[in-house]
């Protein structure tokens, strides 16, 4: 109806106002917010099976070590093993400082050259051939020319493979980390601690009881235990991806990506 001038206010017609259809979609409430994983997405990274494997690796590599560690100076000093003086001892563990020095400047680019799982497996043959080498120098120790040398050797293998392992172990572990890189760590750490205190009680033990009826062959089980816990290290090597030696670059912040969830060999 048209308005005029002489129509009072109260009667001026009042515009209907256009209603929203009832079959509009409605936006449904916190629509925006970010969903929220469950509790066992969110610890996934721990739970997969390639950290087991890392995490497994690495503990069976701080047995070995801290093994070898505990074994040697036994050994060198024992009555049935290299009947070498204490002085001596420690000249026979100069050669170890020497390569512990000298070989991180060549990891630096074999690593480059060759990825970080390879120097892992690396450290795992040195270790093997140390632990495979040392019952054998018994035969030497009549013969000072020969057996000197070969300490020397077996010192600076020794320094090879703990410069190729330990670091490997920890880039492998942390490229194939895409979330709680604090939690795997600490856990890691603390797995690493157990399999440190369990081998020298476990390999001193074995040695005791090896050498406690004099000289016999058994006194070289410690180290052959420990050639077998090196093979097991190399075969847990052969279930870590590749992608896990690649580099980490400005788009990966908290690691390598997500691999597949099968095992490559």
């Amino acid at each position: 109806m048209p308005i005029t001038p002489s129509m009072p206010a109260s009667s001026w017609p009042v515009p209907s106002m256009p209603t929203v259809s009832s079959t509009c979609p409605s936006r449904p409430p916190h629509a925006s917010m970010r969903p929220s994983r469950p509790p066992c997405a969110r610890h996934g990274s721990i739970a997969s099976p390639w950290h087991e494997v890392g995490l497994s690796a690495q503990a069976v590599l701080h047995f070995v070590v801290i093994g070898m560690a505990e074994l040697f100076p036994l050994y060198a000093s024992s009555p049935t093993g290299l009947r070498l003086h204490e002085h001596e001892v420690g000249l026979a563990l100069a050669p170890l400082a020497v390569s512990l020095f000298t070989f991180p400047f060549a990891y630096v680019a074999l690593e480059k050259r060759y990825g970080a799982r390879a120097m892992l497996r690396l450290g795992w043959t040195t270790f093997l051939l140390v632990n495979a080498t040392l019952p054998q120098l018994r035969v030497l120790r009549g013969t000072p020319a020969l057996l000197w040398p070969s300490l020397v050797a077996v010192g600076l293998t020794r320094g090879v493979g703990g410069n190729s392992s330990f670091p490997s172990i920890s880039l492998l572990l942390n490229n194939l980390l895409t979330e709680n890189l604090g939690a795997v760590n600490g856990f890691a750490l603390s797995v690493s601690s157990l399999s440190r205190a369990a081998s020298p009680l476990i390999c001193g033990s074995l040695f005791s009881a090896a050498t406690a009826r004099g000289e016999s062959p058994i006194e070289a089980l410690p180290f052959y235990l420990l050639c077998v816990l090196c093979l097991l290290g190399m075969w847990l090597s052969t279930f870590l991806p590749p992608r896990a030696s690649q580099r980490r670059t400005a788009t990966q912040p908290g690691g390598a990506p997500p691999v597949e969830d099968e095992v490559h060999r």
